[in-house]
């Protein structure tokens, strides 16, 4: 997005963890719940603004299938934070 430059991070897999729990583990991160679920709003200060710009993450290079906080990962996956279009908010305003 333009905001600031790449920044890696590696850690230890744990059974069981999540790609919320990891991004959670190396960067500030601030969410937002919304009924049962859990949306990444803010990573290391660079907040989403709805309708513009969100926080979405790929795992392995392909686009997650599940959000952040209940997709677990296995050993050997990588997961990449990538703040780009906003394409989901849209789509839920107009479903209301």
């Amino acid at each position: 997005g333009n905001v600031r430059k790449f920044r890696g991070a590696e850690t230890q897999w744990q059974e069981g963890v999540t790609a919320l729990e990891v991004l959670q583990s190396v960067a500030q991160v601030e969410t937002h719940q919304v009924g049962e679920y859990v949306f990444v709003t803010s990573i290391d200060g660079v907040k989403g603004i709805r309708g513009d710009k969100a926080w979405y993450y790929e795992i392995n290079g392909r686009h997650a299938d599940k959000l952040a906080f209940v997709r677990v990962l296995n050993k050997n996956e990588s997961t990449r934070w990538i703040y780009k279009k906003d394409v989901c908010s849209p789509k839920v305003d107009a479903e209301k």
